[in-house]
């Protein structure tokens, strides 16, 4: 099996909807980058806007290889 799941920044600066680098607008909580949704963190103070959160997580299995015959 396995697991893929993507999250993406959740603080915005309330103002900007994209900036020259795609990134600047928005930031992570105080706390850092989480691997999951973090429904309490806290927003820094220069992007003091939560961005709403999806949690979109992938499982999937991959097929055994095939045994190779004596060929």
């Amino acid at each position: 099996m396995m697991l893929t799941f993507a999250v993406a920044l959740s603080c915005w600066d309330g103002k900007n909807l994209d900036s020259p680098n795609h990134m600047d607008h928005v930031a992570h909580p105080t706390e850092g980058p989480a691997s999951f949704a973090v429904v309490d963190a806290k927003c820094p103070s220069t992007h003091p806007i939560k961005i709403p959160q999806v949690h979109y997580e992938v499982w999937t299995s991959a097929p055994q290889p095939r045994k190779k015959t004596g060929h």
